[in-house]
């Protein structure tokens, strides 16, 4: 189950990246050319240099002019939110992927209980067990 929803996944992305990645040059140009400064400075500062836009939005940074230090806290704050949802993210799948299932033997007799951990806040987190009897 695991395998299949990585693999479900890894194939949603890689779409993704292919069809994001179809862009002329000039509509790339075109398009960090008109982005709202602030939010062309904060992209550029708070997403990884892997992202494949990046040295395009250094060039439109530098073609028009822009001064990105007013959004440096703006960034900061930003990377800070995508790293923890990321975070969160991975926490959830950990979880997912640690279902118990215990046996009791209370009153003489053997019950059957699964339990998964469910996020119920993200601030601060806090986590809940459900737990079903089969």
């Amino acid at each position: 189950m695991f395998l299949f929803r990585s693999i479900k996944n890894f194939f949603l992305i890689l779409l993704a990246v292919l069809l994001s990645s179809c862009m002329t040059a000039e509509e790339v140009r075109m398009k960090y050319d008109n982005q709202p400064e602030m939010q062309l400075c904060v992209d550029y500062m708070s997403l990884p240099d892997i992202n494949i836009w990046q040295s395009d939005r250094a060039a439109a940074i530098q073609r028009r002019g822009i001064d990105c230090s007013p959004y440096i806290d703006m960034a900061r704050l930003k990377s800070q939110r995508d790293d923890a949802f990321q975070q969160t993210l991975q926490d959830l799948s950990t979880l997912n992927s640690n279902q118990n299932t215990f046996n009791s033997n209370s009153s003489g007799f053997t019950t059957n209980q699964r339990c998964t951990r469910i996020l119920i806040s993200t601030n601060p987190i806090m986590y809940k067990d459900r737990c079903y009897n089969y």
